[in-house]
Formats: structure tokens, sequence, C-alpha cells
């Protein structure tokens, strides 16, 4: 289940659709499940910032309940990205025996599609800078606010560096995006930091090939970061955060430097140490 708050509310019908009418098993892949611990005012003010006002917290935790609950009624099986995600469907009444962990899958043949041309593209922008790489789409919860604060420290080391936020923007988030020009503009950053808006998958192997180390700075859980997944198939350093699912597939100073979320000074130690 993924996509705008509209596709994720009609999925229950959908499903009741197929289930009843089509008559086909339903197997429903959970990508993220937000506990509902997490959804106080301060989670519902940083997704929808000025906004947050037209957005009540208990219709919010009424809306998740109607989603999980029915969304699983009609489903025969429940997979889930990450094994902490499996007793959090089980508090909006879904039954254990459907929820299964599946793990998320890594590609082997990494290069096969590696296309020079979009290299050489990309080797003009970053113009032999060391490049500090967001993968993802541009919404509040992924933490980018914390990063700029982070990057501005970094540049006080490492002034031959650039930070590539990659990602599309999605139209419900576009004050978000509006936020964080503003602050990179207040902050000087203009030149050290650039937007590519949404990255087609023929460029991602160049882009993270070409890329010294991944940041995802998330501030709240998800189910699965295709990002991290993608650092494991291009074999390239990883900060993170403390949240899931990271702590659930990384070990810090082994597989990955985990740092707390909204900890700008060591997000930008642990960004320094691996460039």
């Amino acid at each position: 289940m993924f996509g705008s708050t509209l596709t994720i509310l009609f999925s229950p019908i959908l499903l009741l659709l197929v289930k009843y009418i089509v008559k086909k098993p339903c197997v429903t892949t959970l990508h993220t499940v937000l506990d509902p611990e997490w959804i106080t005012y301060k989670f519902i003010k940083e997704m929808y910032g000025k906004l947050s006002f037209m957005v009540p917290l208990f219709i919010v935790k009424i809306a998740l309940f109607y989603v999980y609950y029915f969304t699983s009624q009609f489903s025969d099986v429940i997979i889930v990205h990450s094994i902490s995600h499996i007793p959090i469907p089980q508090k909006y009444g879904v039954d254990k025996r459907k929820i299964f962990f599946v793990p998320h899958g890594i590609k082997t043949n990494t290069f096969n599609d590696y296309d020079v041309n979009l290299e050489k593209k990309w080797r003009k922008l970053i113009q032999g800078y060391k490049i500090v790489l967001f993968f993802g789409y541009i919404v509040p919860r992924k933490g980018l606010e914390v990063l700029l604060d982070a990057f501005k420290k970094v540049l006080e080391k490492e002034n031959r560096s650039k930070l590539i936020l990659a990602g599309g923007i999605r139209k419900e988030y576009i004050w978000y995006y509006k936020q964080l020009k503003e602050k990179i503009n207040r902050d000087n950053l203009s030149s050290s930091v650039l937007f590519t808006g949404y990255i087609p998958t023929r460029e991602i192997p160049v882009l993270y090939s070409l890329s010294d180390v991944l940041v995802l700075p998330y501030t709240y859980p998800v189910g699965n970061s295709s990002p991290a997944m993608y650092a494991i198939q291009f074999e390239k350093p990883l900060v993170a955060t403390t949240v899931f699912p990271f702590v659930d597939e990384f070990k810090s100073g082994v597989d990955a430097l985990l740092v707390k979320p909204f900890n700008s000074g060591e997000l930008a130690d642990a960004i320094i140490k691996l460039l």
C-alpha cells in the first residue's frame, strides 16, 4: 500500500471488489505501518505543516484504523518488510496469522543497465566534488531540514562537497519543498545543494556510483527504505537514524553509521567520518 491519501483510503474498497466480485485471493503489502502511538500532534504538524489545523488527530487515527483493519479483512495475506512491524497491525485488529515478514529484495545485476552517457551528464554536474546523496521522496518525515543543518557543518571541514537531494516532490508537500528552499537560501547553501526532482530508474546506478555517501536522516519510522537497499546494492557507505527499519537491518559501526534523529551534530560528524 503506497500512494496518495485518496488512493490509500480507497484500497479496502478495491480489495473488497477483488475478493468478493472477482473472487481472487488477495495478498497485500503494507509498505509502512504506522503505530498508533506515533500519531501525535507533533507528528501531524510535521506531516502537514501550516495545514495541520485542518487535520484533527482523532480523524487521522480513525482513518488509519479503517485502512488497516478493513485491508486485513479483505486480504488473505498481509506482508510487512520489517520484523519490528509484525506486531503493529495487530494493534488495529489485524489477525496475526495473516501477517508475514518478507525482506525487501536487492538486485544483483547492478551494472547491467549502466549508461555511460548519463554518467557524463552527472559528472558535469558534480564537477569533481565529494557527493553527499539523499535519495527518496521529499517529504517531512525524511528529516531534510536536519540534513541541511548538518551539511552546513560538513562544509566547514569538507568545503569541496555537494549535497544532492534526489527525489520527486508530491503535490501535497510542495509547502515542505518551498520551506527547504527558503532555508537553503537563508543559510547561503544555494551553490552547494542540488534538488534533482524525480530520478528515472535508469539513472539510479549512475547517481549512486558517483556519490560518496548516502544519508537517510529519517525522523519517523517507515516500513522499508528502498534507498538503503540501493546503498547495499551499489556498495555505498550509509548514514541513517536509529528508527525502524534501520535498527532492524543495520548494525551501527559495522553495516552503517546510525545516529539519533533530529541531531544535526551527530549527523554531520558521521558524514564527515565517511567522506
